[in-house]
């Protein structure tokens, strides 16, 4: 006997979305005097070196949007697990919030915007995330904060020097001074 085939494959069963609370943190960007002045300023929460900038990720644009990351990081990363990041979803309503807090219309598309580019910042402090000490005091004040809730992560073997490596490189460095 012939075997029926179903004429529609069955549903796909979808993931379900994490759910983060950041309640709160509108109210804290809207409390910090710096953040407000400027966002109002520039109509816009995320401040970027020039318009060619704009979403790029990187160490100096952390550094200008310390403040910001830091209350997202002590408002997020408490209840979330380690080594998540924040859902863009949940951001949003966050930075609706404080354009309303602030009184500033937002440009279309600027809102998504923004907010994905926070959720690129706390990936990308997550992925640099790995206990050791910064020298910039803003950059040490976020991943301090990091550190108090995620575990740092363990740089891969390749990145890792061993004691003896380390040794043979300053002998050799010792040499080369000495015969040049």
């Amino acid at each position: 006997m012939a075997e029926e085939v179903p004429a529609t494959p069955p549903p796909k069963k979808g993931r379900r979305r994490r759910v983060a609370d950041l309640s709160g943190l509108a109210q804290a960007w809207e409390q910090e005097k710096d953040v407000r002045k400027a966002a109002r300023k520039r109509k816009c929460l995320l401040q970027w070196k020039d318009p060619t900038k704009v979403g790029l990720i990187g160490f100096s644009s952390i550094k200008d949007n310390w403040k910001v990351l830091l209350h997202l990081i002590s408002i997020y990363c408490p209840d979330s697990p380690p080594s998540k990041t924040v859902p863009v979803d949940d951001v949003k309503p966050q930075v609706e919030k404080f354009y309303e807090e602030i009184d500033v219309t937002p440009k279309s598309g600027l809102v998504h915007c923004e907010s994905h580019s926070l959720k690129m910042f706390i990936t990308f402090l997550n992925r640099r995330h790995d206990g050791s000490s910064r020298k910039d005091n803003r950059l040490r004040a976020l991943f301090d904060e990091l550190a108090k809730h995620w575990p740092p992560k363990p740089r891969s073997k390749k990145c890792l020097v061993s004691d003896e490596d380390e040794r043979e490189a300053e002998e050799d460095d010792v040499e080369a001074w000495v015969w040049v």
